[in-house]
């Protein structure tokens, strides 16, 4: 199942771009020389009426390609694979812009630096604070989760909305002076959405760094949202200046749902891999 990893593969989009440039810039580069080249007076001929016609060529196909990287990329912009045996929903990442309202992401930030945060809540602890000690903010979120974000995750990952449920909820917060990253782990949820509070620009560094990409998702935007399977691992990649607020939620699913198994909450960091993980949890697809 390498393809689909690959197609999703932002590396492979932005090389494909770049490609695309070089060879745009090569063709302009060739047809310019030709149409500028002297021709002296006395061997002047007509014009090489196949020279146009094969540049014509070149900038149809290239053009065309564009058209079709174009469409590749929004097809697949915010979607991220992870390597598998078996192709299931759950391999799947999904980056979602301004998912969340500004004014409830505010509210968020606000409400929780009011109170005093907390850092040994997790094994793999963060600087946060838990939804329970910030009673004012539950209806919001309450109303957010059943009707915008288990929707979302119920239309990405085929899990029915009334088998949703919300296991935690935590604001953290990541700066220079306390915390500015979190090592790599898996989640105790089998799904994990992390809601960005604030803009990529009030904090340099920050985003996630997933072990089988080798790569960093970050959000740009307030509200924006990352969905995935919390069981793949995963880093808070480090901070460098500012302060980066995120909502996290930890969402699990009704015991009587086929990808719950009780091996689940015996996986840790180290064991299995992520291609293990996803076969794990893949193949009650195809049972």
């Amino acid at each position: 199942m390498w393809f689909p990893t690959l197609l999703y593969h932002p590396w492979l989009r932005r090389w494909c771009w770049r490609a695309w440039l070089f060879f745009f810039a090569i063709i302009l580069f060739l047809q310019s020389s030709y149409i500028m080249a002297p021709i002296p007076p006395a061997t002047a001929t007509p014009p090489n009426h196949g020279a146009y016609v094969f540049f014509g060529i070149l900038w149809s196909a290239l053009f065309a390609g564009g058209a079709l990287l174009w469409l590749w990329h929004q097809k697949t912009q915010g979607i991220f694979a992870f390597p598998s045996p078996i192709d299931h929903p759950l391999r799947y990442a999904y980056l979602v812009p301004r998912m969340m309202p500004l004014s409830l992401c505010q509210k968020i930030i606000h409400t929780a630096e009011q109170k005093t945060w907390t850092y040994a809540r997790h094994t793999q602890a963060t600087q946060d604070q838990p939804l329970r000690s910030l009673p004012t903010l539950q209806p919001d979120i309450e109303d957010f989760l059943q009707n915008i974000l288990f929707p979302a995750m119920t239309a990405r990952y085929t899990i029915p909305q009334h088998k949703l449920r919300l296991k935690e909820a935590f604001v953290v917060r990541y700066d220079t002076e306390r915390q500015s990253k979190l090592d790599l782990h898996r989640d105790a949820s089998l799904l994990t959405a992390s809601i960005a509070l604030n803009d990529q620009g009030e904090y340099l560094g920050g985003g996630t760094y997933f072990t089988s990409l080798n790569h960093v998702l970050s959000t740009s935007h307030a509200g924006d949202v990352l969905l995935h399977c919390g069981k793949l691992q995963h880093g808070g990649y480090p901070v460098r200046s500012g302060v980066r607020y995120l909502l996290v939620c930890f969402v699990d699913c009704s015991q009587d749902l086929r990808f719950d198994h009780e091996d689940i909450a015996s996986w840790d960091s180290e064991y299995p891999e992520d291609d293990e993980v996803m076969r794990r949890l893949g193949i009650f697809d195809v049972q």
